[in-house]
């Protein structure tokens, strides 16, 4: 028994532990999920060889073009990073926690604009919205927008590669994961 230690040890020794990081996602997390729209289109365009009911590219390019439009850059330059990725709880905190902190009167996220285009993965060629960000403090852009085939949809973040430091320290700072639900 004289092992036992007290409570006011057990806490003392507690405080010196370091807290576990709960970050939504990591550099790591996206350096394996993020891409740029130019080495996914090639990769795409690589499937669709093989299996030309893959997807629709001419609406696949016709989204992309919007994109690098919207951002002002080349599709090397843009990168693009879905919920399929280890960055999911942050690819959906971006879509929903910004849609909720602008309805909510957030002044420092700022709607830049609200693209529209076809869906090149659903067979219905339904229409998307998507929504371009700026995100004041953080000093960066991301558009989000869901897609999906006939089965499931997948969430999207699309941002500038050299804001990608940016987009993820503040997610990691800003964001819960109460901005992964609606």
């Amino acid at each position: 028994m004289k092992n036992l230690k007290t409570f006011k040890e057990f806490i003392n020794e507690s405080s010196n532990i370091s807290l576990v990081n709960e970050a939504l996602a990591t550099a790591a997390d996206m350096k394996d999920g993020a891409v740029s729209l130019k080495d996914r289109m090639i990769e795409i365009e690589e499937i669709t060889a093989d299996e030309p009911d893959y997807v629709d590219l001419k609406t696949l390019k016709k989204q992309y073009e919007v994109l690098v439009k919207a951002l002002r850059s080349s599709e090397d330059k843009i990168m693009v990073i879905d919920s399929e990725s280890n960055a999911y709880d942050l690819v959906l905190a971006y879509h929903i926690g910004l849609q909720k902190r602008r309805n909510a009167g957030d002044a420092n996220v700022k709607v830049v604009a609200e693209l529209k285009f076809n869906s090149p993965w659903d067979s219905r060629n339904t229409l998307l919205k998507a929504t371009h960000y700026h995100v004041v403090d953080g000093n960066f852009d991301v558009i989000t927008f869901m897609d999906g085939d006939d089965f499931s949809e997948f969430y999207y973040a699309v941002y500038l590669k050299k804001q990608e430091k940016a987009l993820l320290d503040w997610g990691n700072k800003n964001m819960t994961e109460d901005d992964t639900n609606f």
